[in-house]
């Protein structure tokens, strides 16, 4: 997977060994969902419900990365067109 094709996705926090450093407040993240906001230099920067960010190792996120919503877009797209009626 290009790192590129990770953001927008979100993953549980972990903790891990080596760069970019694990913080004590890093720690307390652990097991809390978060969403990958940037990529770039071998770790992915992920963003909390709280607004706190934090660097993770690229190659350690991927086992960590949860499984893409699906997207009913039969379902999307008539929601759409109910609020574009109410609209009119």
């Amino acid at each position: 997977m290009v790192m590129d094709e990770l953001l927008g996705r979100k993953i549980t926090a972990f903790k891990f060994e080596g760069a970019p450093g694990m913080t004590h407040y890093m720690q307390l993240k652990v097991g809390e969902v978060g969403m990958i906001t940037y990529t770039g230099h071998g770790y992915c920067s992920v963003k909390f419900t709280d607004g706190a960010r934090w660097s993770y190792p690229y190659p350690e996120v991927l086992s960590h990365l949860l499984p893409e919503e699906e997207v009913d877009l039969d379902k999307l797209f008539k929601d759409l067109i109910k609020i574009i009626k109410k609209v009119k």
